[in-house]
């Protein structure tokens, strides 16, 4: 067994006119101390910051080799979907566990505080060793397939309930109705699995509550690219239905109530969560982000029209980045005295300067972590940390 130095080191842009003492002294003292750390691991991981003067910047790069040995990318969303965690409490829930968690950035966009009642949903697409979470929306994903090959591409679904009747609604997943102000995607109807929550959360609403049929093969958790059948079990106008650990709950908004066919107690309808790609199924992680920097090489975001709205645009950033040898976990610090942050432009021509062929951004701002050998190593924009929708974690097989 090969003993290979996790390697931390700074690369500073030599830039010094115009600096203060003070701010040198306060520059430097952030370059030792985020370059003090050493450890060993089995698989060689780098971690660097990149610190420039003018403009003040500091960058954090995780770089990741490939193929993946004895690792692993998942994603976490906390005990539930619904509610917010920490990066930091996400990783959490790995400790003690046969795959440990080496790294974690924040992922996709989601309900922050507009309404309380769904706060945590996502925007996009999000899978969980094959779980799908929620559907996607339209931005690129962060994947990585049964082989352990990480890409970064689109999906489409046309998630479909299949009413008693043959008639046919579509569905969103685990998100919020329409009835309700989200930040995020929402949908006229909308199916709850378990890992939502224990219950919906909304009011005065049509809900169904779904049981897996006697004899029925196909159930829980949901996978993409499947058709299940599911027998109604409860029929309620109240809302707020309880979400069983083993079956699912229809949502009907108020614009969907006078849409869908009469459904009965032991009725079957049938779930359908088709994708128009095949190899979808081949997927056990993905997170969502946007926008798309970097697609085969090529800068995927225009310039800014003028400077005034260059510097506009500047702030913290989370960003994945891929090419045939390594993936790339960066965060960019912004909104501080050390580091004003970039725009989507600067990150995308950042990403392609660090040699990826593909990079997708993730949600910024005060969401911005990057977590790594126990510690958070970026420097937030907000105290106390934001609590975030999803996590993409990079775990370590203990084991071995």
């Amino acid at each position: 067994m090969k003993k290979i130095i996790w390697g931390i080191y700074g690369s500073i842009s030599r830039q010094f006119s115009g600096i203060s003492n003070f701010g040198m002294r306060k520059l430097l003292s952030i370059v030792f101390f985020l370059c003090s750390s050493i450890c060993y691991a089995e698989e060689t991981i780098v971690y660097r910051p990149i610190v420039k003067i003018l403009p003040p910047l500091t960058a954090h790069i995780l770089t990741i080799p490939l193929p993946l040995v004895n690792m692993r990318f998942t994603v976490s969303v906390g005990q539930y979907l619904k509610g917010k965690n920490t990066v930091p409490e996400m990783v959490e829930k790995f400790a003690g566990g046969d795959w440990f968690p080496l790294a974690a950035i924040n992922g996709d966009y989601f309900e922050y505080k507009t309404e309380p009642l769904f706060w945590g949903t996502l925007q996009g697409l999000c899978i969980i060793e094959r779980e799908l979470v929620s559907g996607p929306a339209g931005e690129a994903s962060f994947c990585v397939n049964k082989e352990g090959r990480p890409f970064i591409r689109d999906f489409h679904a046309k998630f479909e309930i299949v009413w008693p009747d043959g008639s046919v609604s579509p569905f969103g997943l685990n998100c919020s109705t329409t009835d309700y102000k989200s930040e995020v995607r929402t949908a006229e109807i909308v199916l709850f699995t378990p890992l939502f929550e224990n219950r919906t959360g909304t009011r005065d609403v049509v809900e169904i509550t779904l049981k897996k049929p006697v004899g029925s093969q196909k159930w829980l958790p949901l996978v993409a690219n499947e058709t299940y059948e599911a027998e109604t079990a409860v029929i309620s106008k109240d809302g707020n239905s309880p979400i069983p650990s083993d079956g699912m709950v229809i949502s009907i908004s108020q614009n969907a109530k006078l849409k869908i066919p009469e459904v009965k107690n032991g009725d079957i309808i049938r779930i359908k969560t088709t994708f128009l790609e095949s190899d979808i199924t081949n997927i056990t992680t993905a997170v969502s982000g946007g926008p798309l920097l970097l697609k085969n090489g090529e800068l995927k975001i225009h310039k800014p029209l003028d400077v005034s709205t260059a510097l506009k645009e500047r702030a913290p950033r989370t960003v994945i980045g891929i090419n045939s040898t390594n993936v790339f976990m960066v965060v960019v610090d912004g909104r501080q005295v050390t580091s004003v942050g970039m725009n989507h432009y600067e990150l995308a021509t950042f990403m392609k300067e660090l040699g990826c062929v593909d990079a997708l951004n993730f949600d910024g701002g005060g969401s911005s972590i990057l977590w790594y050998n126990g510690k958070i190593v970026n420097s937030p924009s907000e105290y106390p940390l934001r609590a975030v929708g999803n996590t993409l974690i990079l775990l370590h097989n203990a084991s071995n």
